[in-house]
């Protein structure tokens, strides 16, 4: 379920069943009018599709984009989502980064877990892979 298909009337009735946040998080670069979205559009592709395998129980956030490299601004952004989706109500929250970031194992993970996105790596096959760890983690509780 994405939330920006969501009527806040009908919120009331579907939160119940929803215990998953999923969020995509990804850089991307503007330079000399040259954009690269690179990343961002394989995220994307594999948080709308994983959504899509987990109906039911997910809620897919918009993403959470930062520009540049910047690996610090992009690990403190991450760490300032923990802190506030902590009060979101969800009993699992996913955050989906592009391993090659380099911040994925700096990360506080105490508050949500990171599904790691091998940037080199067949998307079929990481979309799988991902599955796999969320129904792991849903099974671990």
């Amino acid at each position: 379920m994405r939330l920006l298909e969501q009527k806040e009337a009908n919120w009331s009735t579907i939160a119940p069943y929803l215990d998953t946040l999923l969020l995509p998080v990804y850089r991307y670069q503007l330079e000399d009018k040259h954009l690269q979205l690179e990343e961002a559009g394989k995220i994307e592709y594999i948080t709308e599709k994983l959504e899509k395998r987990l109906i039911g129980r997910v809620l897919l956030l918009p993403a959470y984009s930062i520009i540049g490299k910047n690996n610090l601004l992009l690990e403190n952004m991450i760490s300032d989502l923990n802190k506030e989706l902590v009060h979101s109500g969800f009993h699992y929250t996913f955050l989906v980064i592009l391993e090659e970031n380099g911040v994925t194992n700096h990360l506080d993970t105490s508050m949500a877990n990171i599904l790691s996105v091998k940037k080199d790596a067949d998307s079929e096959t990481e979309l799988e892979r991902l599955y796999e760890e969320v129904i792991t983690i849903w099974q671990s509780e």
